[in-house]
């Protein structure tokens, strides 16, 4: 669902990704620790933005330092 709180959280996002990807990636992220990585997204900037937000993310293609999370505050 596209809750007023995953809405403002992709609108801070919408510099880095496109809107549907900042959306998925805000809801994903308004899952808190009910989530414990994303998978899967053919989005190669989904993964980055989602690591900075200590989010695990994964792409078909992607290496293994790639989908590790570094140490980071969500966003």
């Amino acid at each position: 669902m596209l809750t007023e709180e995953v809405r403002d959280r992709a609108a801070g996002l919408s510099g880095v990704l496109r809107t549907l990807g900042a959306v998925h990636v805000a809801g994903a992220l308004a899952l808190g620790d009910g989530l414990q990585r994303l998978d899967v997204t053919y989005d190669k900037r989904m993964p980055e933005v989602a690591s900075a937000a200590v989010l695990p993310a994964y792409g078909p293609g992607m290496t293994d330092r790639a989908r590790r999370a570094p140490a980071a505050r969500r966003l």
